[in-house]
């Protein structure tokens, strides 16, 4: 009687390790995207940033009688890199 008790409590044991197997992965993948997600929000938030410290430099390189077709060619290219950083997340 004591030997079938036992074997029925370590059937349970493994029944129970095999459930928590699948649980485990899946919190180890929810983990994983949670992660990714995080990099993806913070290159998203760089792309902002640079998409609008290039607005500014190029709203000054046009202001004025100067006009600084240099510093306007700069901001054209953050920008250019801003969206793009923001169409391929």
């Amino acid at each position: 009687m004591k030997q079938k008790k036992g074997k029925r409590v370590n059937k349970l044991k493994k029944h129970k390790r095999a459930k928590e197997k699948p649980k485990n992965a899946l919190h180890e993948q929810l983990k994983e995207q949670e992660k990714l997600e995080a990099v993806q929000v913070q290159e998203q938030d760089t792309a902002r940033k640079l998409i609008s410290e290039a607005s500014v430099k190029l709203t000054n390189a046009l202001q004025g009688s100067g006009k600084n077709l240099q510093a306007a060619k700069v901001a054209q290219v953050m920008l250019t890199t801003g969206y793009n950083k923001l169409i391929l997340e």
